[in-house]
């Protein structure tokens, strides 16, 4: 399954966002990490919960790589 890596902004607020992009057909699943986490720490749970449409949003600033 693919996993994408974006940035979402709404005026001054930037939020980053890591989407598994598939079980359309399933609810999705909406991870919010803890303040001191970052959205990548859940990139390998992602893979896990396949095949649902797993998003994480992190709320750290910081410019997090997914391992693909």
């Amino acid at each position: 399954m693919a996993v994408t890596e974006m940035f979402l902004q709404n005026d001054d607020v930037r939020l980053h966002a890591i989407d598994s992009g598939g079980g359309h057909d399933l609810a999705p699943l909406l991870i919010v990490p803890g303040m001191a986490e970052s959205a990548t720490e859940y990139a390998d749970l992602i893979d896990v919960l396949a095949p649902f449409n797993a998003t994480v949003r992190g709320f750290l600033a910081t410019l997090d790589v997914v391992r693909r």
